[in-house]
C-alpha cells in the first residue's frame, strides 16, 4: 500500500497510476534462483519522475528528496525503507526506475509459493 500511496501522494492530480500483479516473465538481476518462478508487482505512474541521482538512497530510512517539500507532502521518510526490509525478509527485490518529466515504475519480485 505505501508505493501506491506514494504514487498518489507524488505523481500529482493529472497522473495515471497503474498496479499490476503477474507471474514475471524473464527474471531480473539480483533475484536469487531459489525465488524463481516469482510473482511480479508494478506499481507504474506518469508523474514527474525522479532524478536517478536519488534512485540508489530511496530506501535509506528518513530519506528525502526534496526536503523542503516534507511538510507540504507529509511521512516521514520511512515508508520505502520499510518496504525494502519487508520485501528482503522474503528473499525478493525491489527494482525502481525513473526517469524526469517521464515517471516512475517500481517493481517487487516475490517467490511464488504454490500450495
Amino acid at each position: 500500500m505505501n508505493l501506491v500511496e506514494n504514487a498518489i501522494r507524488y505523481s500529482g492530480k493529472e497522473s495515471t497510476i497503474t498496479v499490476k500483479l503477474d507471474i514475471a516473465k524473464t527474471k531480473p538481476n539480483g533475484l536469487s534462483i531459489n525465488s524463481w518462478p516469482a510473482m511480479c508487482l508494478e506499481i507504474k505512474d506518469n508523474g514527474p519522475g525522479i532524478d536517478k541521482a536519488h534512485i540508489g538512497r530511496l530506501t535509506e530510512s528518513f530519506y528525502r528528496v526534496d526536503a523542503s517539500r516534507s511538510k507540504e507532502i507529509g511521512g516521514t521518510g520511512l515508508g520505502l525503507a520499510i518496504v525494502k526490509h519487508i520485501i528482503n525478509r522474503h528473499r525478493g527485490l525491489l527494482i525502481i526506475e525513473s526517469e524526469l518529466k517521464v515517471g516512475s515504475k517500481f517493481s517487487i519480485y516475490l517467490k511464488n509459493y504454490k500450495k
